[in-house]
């Protein structure tokens, strides 16, 4: 075959792996994915081409998980609270910086996956995994702050199972064999 006739497969193959891929982000707009990541040991038995597609998972619930926040922000800022608004953008600004560590890491990971070298490689990934846990937990927190409102409604019911109080003060006088009176006036003038 031809040099151009391999072209035109590889840039077909590649445009079905893109547009599968885009489906695939289209399908699930609007909703984090649930993605698990690996440990250690399940990263070394992983291949090359199953770390990429779990990093390539990651870093999209990532994004999927900046985009919710960036919602929360715009929900907060319609509602016109300061408070809420100021503790999504701290969690957004973390966000951020995160999802740039881990698209830095993706980058490094792809370049050591094509040089072969399995350390770096699985140093990246755990980079990005890191960053995943991390901005998860951000992701959770944003929530919070502007989920505040919708989760309390009514009054609050405090249940409380536990001992007795041993010495209860009020159960019994202090001194049942005295009869305690009022201490007489110091003068006999009010």
């Amino acid at each position: 075959m031809s040099k151009v006739r391999h072209f035109s497969i590889a840039l077909t193959l590649a445009a079905l792996v893109a547009s599968a891929g885009y489906l695939r982000a289209q399908a699930a707009e609007g909703e984090i994915p649930d993605v698990t990541v690996p440990d250690d040991e399940e990263i070394a038995e992983l291949s090359g081409d199953e770390l990429r597609e779990r990093a390539t998972d990651l870093i999209g619930a990532m994004q999927a998980i900046h985009e919710h926040t960036v919602e929360l922000q715009s929900s907060a800022r319609e509602g016109r609270d300061v408070i809420r608004l100021n503790c999504v953008n701290e969690k957004l600004l973390e966000i951020k910086q995160l999802l740039n560590i881990a698209e830095a890491s993706r980058s490094d990971f792809v370049e050591a996956s094509v040089a072969a070298d399995d350390a770096s490689t699985s140093h990246h990934f755990s980079q990005i995994a890191i960053a995943y846990e991390s901005i998860d937990d951000l992701g959770e927190e944003a929530k919070g702050c502007v989920g505040e409102r919708a989760v309390f409604h009514g009054e609050s019911q405090i249940d409380f199972e536990g001992p007795d109080l041993l010495a209860d003060p009020t159960a019994e006088p202090p001194f049942p064999d005295f009869e305690i009176s009022d201490p007489g006036y110091g003068s006999g003038y009010y």
